[in-house]
């Protein structure tokens, strides 16, 4: 029997997303440099590249979850335990730019309370009140980044032995929703414009999308109440990594041509970001499967049998 990988069964929205990111990064790259105001992130003019981005954007969005639900009868994660050696470096990776965030957090927090000067994302002319909320919730934020880096240790362990897939760890693998709970929160702490300020916007989106992702992979990875819920990886999942993308690399890009006078104000490239996009890219694109066409008769058996046990559970 033939065997198919998403890229080769739906190659379609594959391809959209690639050219959607191919065209979207430069453009977004261009926008810092020549009608961004890094003081308030505002469009300094309105032009056809603003709503270009705007329709690459609403084209991801649109486009992936709908063929994921017109293929939801077809698409299945691969839970096989064997050996996924690129699996488990991106998920190593990940974790190390998770921890690193969290570090992140805490040095921000310390700062704010001893009066020093701290980077411009986190402002340091709070009211008394609003300052002690701002810093609960970066406490949080670096709480759930250290449990979330603890998933993706587990997750590369359990990837490179290829003993498990990571499935047993039900609880653990909430971490992530978590952690993204607690980031979009801290976005909603600061008092402006998400609609006129684009790179906050890219990041809503962008965690909306990862915490949808993240709640259907440790549902599906951890077989909890997962019958028919793999298409949504394939759904959300390249929606998040499109936006992961997007919000990192014009930034990154930025950094490098030592231009970091044209950065908005109130964001810097988080590099866990692009580890984000590189773990759920690499979930969907190797891990998702064609039903009937990639398992060998013992192991549909094996899923088959567990669907039934599940449905006599319930």
């Amino acid at each position: 029997m033939q065997k198919k990988t998403l890229l080769e069964g739906i190659n379609l929205p594959a391809m959209v997303f690639a050219i959607v990111s191919v065209i979207a990064l430069p453009l977004r790259t261009i926008q810092y440099f020549t009608n961004i105001e890094a003081s308030t992130g505002f469009f300094t003019e309105k032009n056809i590249g603003i709503w270009a981005l705007y329709a690459f954007m609403a084209i991801i969005c649109i486009f992936s979850p709908a063929f994921g639900f017109i293929s939801r009868k077809k698409l299945v994660l691969d839970l096989n335990h064997k050996k996924r050696a690129g699996c488990g470096i991106i998920s190593a990776l990940l974790a190390v730019l998770t921890l690193g965030d969290a570090l992140r957090c805490f040095n921000h927090t310390l700062n704010l309370q001893l009066g020093f000067i701290v980077s411009p994302q986190y402002p340091d002319a709070f009211e008394p009140a609003r300052e002690k909320m701002v810093t609960s919730v970066i406490n949080f934020e670096g709480l759930t980044a250290i449990l979330a880096a603890l998933f993706f240790i587990v997750s590369a362990l359990s990837f490179l032995s290829g003993k498990s897939v990571g499935e047993n760890f039900r609880l653990l693998s909430l971490a992530p929703v978590l952690w993204s709970v607690a980031r979009i929160v801290y976005r909603f702490s600061i008092t402006i414009s998400y609609l006129r300020v684009s790179q906050l916007t890219i990041e809503m989106f962008m965690l909306i999308f990862v915490i949808l992702f993240f709640m259907t992979y440790a549902q599906v990875n951890s077989k909890v109440n997962a019958t028919g819920l793999d298409w949504k990886l394939v759904a959300y999942g390249l929606p998040s990594a499109f936006f992961a993308l997007l919000s990192f690399v014009p930034q990154f890009v930025i950094l490098l041509a030592g231009k970091t006078e044209l950065l908005y104000v109130y964001s810097v490239p988080y590099y866990c970001d692009f580890g984000i996009a590189l773990f759920i890219l690499s979930t969907v694109l190797t891990r998702i499967r064609i039903k009937g066409t990639d398992e060998e008769p013992e192991e549909a058996q094996k899923i088959e049998e567990y669907s039934e046990e599940e449905k006599t559970e319930e």
